[in-house]
């Protein structure tokens, strides 16, 4: 059976950011981390409470990397997270957020499980990700959504959103969200 398919497809299915791939170590957000694992790899540091419905719980590091230092900040939606607060998304840039980073280890590789990283080309960007849902000056957004039904298996949804920050045609900061449910 062919999977039906909703709404925005200029991410092709290739494309969408499910993981986050440090050195060796893969983070995924296909529901099989959580914070506390995020933390068992880069070391202790405060997970920040969803102050409402709307609100996500989260966790950031400051990271050394072979570039310069910058930052992860890890996210668990409020309800799909769950109460162990799974992973529904990530956060890296150069430009500290607000509300505090615990310092870790460094690292000298960051990128998606698709190959984006921060400092990379726009054109290698475009060539990856396909054409953006929504381009204003440096920021682009990359949405995808589909409803997956596979033979002798329940329906379910896959969202994915890409948003990415740019400067002098390089990638300064991505923020990927990758969910999926039933």
């Amino acid at each position: 059976m062919i999977p039906l398919v909703f709404a925005w497809l200029a991410a092709t299915n290739d494309s969408l950011v499910r993981a986050l791939v440090l050195d060796t170590i893969t983070i995924s957000l296909k529901g099989e981390e959580n914070l506390t694992t995020v933390q068992r790899f880069f070391g202790p540091a405060r997970i920040h409470q969803a102050r409402d419905h709307d609100d996500r719980f989260w966790i950031c590091y400051t990271v050394p990397t072979d570039s310069g230092t910058l930052y992860l900040r890890f996210e668990a939606e409020h309800d799909l997270g769950g109460p162990d607060h799974r992973l529904w998304g990530f956060r890296i840039g150069r430009t500290l957020p607000a509300g505090g980073c615990a310092p870790t280890h460094r690292i000298h590789s960051i990128a998606t499980d698709n190959h984006l990283s921060l400092g990379m080309p726009i054109g290698d960007l475009l060539a990856t990700m396909g054409t953006p849902n929504k381009h204003a000056g440096g920021h682009y957004v990359f949405e995808y959504m589909e409803s997956v039904k596979k033979p002798g298996e329940a329906e379910y949804d896959i969202s994915g959103t890409l948003e990415v920050e740019t400067r002098d045609r390089r990638v300064t900061a991505l923020y990927a969200i990758y969910v999926e449910t039933t």
